[in-house]
């Protein structure tokens, strides 16, 4: 009997161990009955008191804001509904129309990075309305100020086009300056230099990064060029990490592959093929060299370790019916926790709109599940980042700020 008794304890202790925890759940009602949120969150971002929420318009044109934010007290679980305020401001959102479908905290200098894609309807296909010019908005998170909006030439979007994903590079280098990369799924990937004057876009794309007929669901229209961007900062030779929806392959370059003006690109590796698999979300754990994805059909989390063989580097970390089925962000804070959101997308496209999910768990946690053998050791510490033209003095101090920091995660 004590045996069984310790074998029951020691199951319990190992199963809960990546078991996640519901940190933040709106009720569909929340979205129902505001006049300001209307569409559930795409993405987020964690901040030391607030959580920013990305909110597109997936159906309807008459909603106000598009970037909210909430405050969260990391010594309360499970909160329910809490309420979601304008950021920065409302008159922000009332004077200038955004639509924001991605975020980014550059945490070394505590600023947010946010792309607008300027698409309302987007679940149309006949519907859909390029309401403004895409773009790029910087805003400072000590003073909740706009400090910048960089619009996306036209040339290097459709009109099918909707922007759904970004990620930002690290710089080493002041004089090359950091990288934004932007998934189109219509086009491919969006290219932005935030150190150059001039030329600063540009458009990389495959035909075979084209989806998988395999893999087509439900979500018919997300079928098209590339949908998660995970970018692995590792202050030389970084990777890009990325794939469409309806994805076989995640395909893996060196970033300095895509930093050079060509229609020709070569270099690109496939980190995984996922057969009959669809990815929403991703991020790296670069100091254990470990990328973790959300998974829709298996409404759950997996995860591939680099540092062993391909035939090897998979698997699901963790699934969930309830709290999992539309897992459309990942995220890792610098307390060291995984945080993952569930915007029950399908749902909501067939008005049963169900609860949303932001859900948590400890990184060490988290990866056990994938850690088939020692990790690697990657330098710590917090990269100099690039200013744009007009903001030099601002680069000085991020650089100073920066190189004093350590980031971990």
């Amino acid at each position: 009997m004590k045996v069984l008794l310790h074998l029951l304890v020691l199951m319990k202790i190992s199963s809960s161990c990546w078991t996640f925890e519901v940190a933040v759940k709106w009720k569909n009602k929340y979205f129902k009955n505001s006049s300001n949120f209307k569409n559930p969150p795409s993405s987020f971002e964690i901040d030391s008191e607030r959580i920013y929420l990305a909110m597109p318009q997936y159906h309807y044109t008459d909603q106000t804001i598009s970037l909210g934010y909430i405050i969260y007290n990391t010594s309360t679980h499970n909160q329910i509904s809490p309420e979601i305020y304008p950021f920065p401001n409302m008159e922000t959102h009332l004077t200038n129309k955004t639509i924001v479908s991605a975020t980014y905290i550059q945490r070394c200098v505590n600023k947010l990075w946010v792309l607008d894609s300027g698409a309302v309807n987007i679940t149309s296909n006949t519907n859909k309305t390029q309401l403004t010019q895409p773009k790029i908005i910087f805003i400072d998170l000590d003073s909740d100020t706009v400090m910048l909006n960089l619009s996306i030439p036209k040339q290097f979007y459709s009109d099918n086009s909707l922007l759904v994903n970004m990620a930002y590079e690290e710089s080493s280098s002041i004089e090359v300056g950091s990288f934004i990369y932007i998934a189109d799924w219509e086009m491919g990937i969006i290219v932005c230099s935030l150190g150059r004057r001039t030329d600063q876009f540009w458009l990389v794309k495959k035909e075979d990064w084209n989806p998988s007929p395999q893999s087509l669901t439900p979500l018919n229209w997300m079928n098209h060029g590339t949908l998660t961007l995970a970018v692995k900062n590792k202050y030389e030779d970084n990777e890009l990490c990325f794939n469409s929806l309806d994805v076989v392959p995640v395909y893996c370059i060196k970033s300095n592959a895509l930093k050079i003006m060509s229609k020709s690109y070569t270099g690109f590796e496939t980190l995984q093929r996922f057969d009959g698999k669809q990815i929403l979300s991703s991020v790296f754990l670069r100091k254990k060299n470990l990328f973790f994805f959300g998974l829709v059909k298996e409404k759950g989390l997996g995860c591939v370790n680099r540092n062993v063989k391909k035939d090897r580097r998979h698997n699901i970390v963790t699934t969930n019916k309830k709290t999992m089925v539309h897992p459309t962000d990942v995220k890792i804070d610098d307390a060291g926790n995984l945080w993952l959101l569930n915007d029950r997308l399908e749902g909501f496209m067939s008005g049963k709109f169900g609860n949303v999910f932001l859900l948590k768990a400890s990184v060490d946690h988290i990866m056990k599940p994938c850690q088939k053998v020692s990790e690697t050791t990657v330098k710590s510490g917090c990269p100099r980042t690039a200013s744009f033209p007009n903001f030099v003095l601002l680069s000085i101090i991020s650089t100073v700020l920066c190189n004093s920091l350590n980031n971990f995660y």
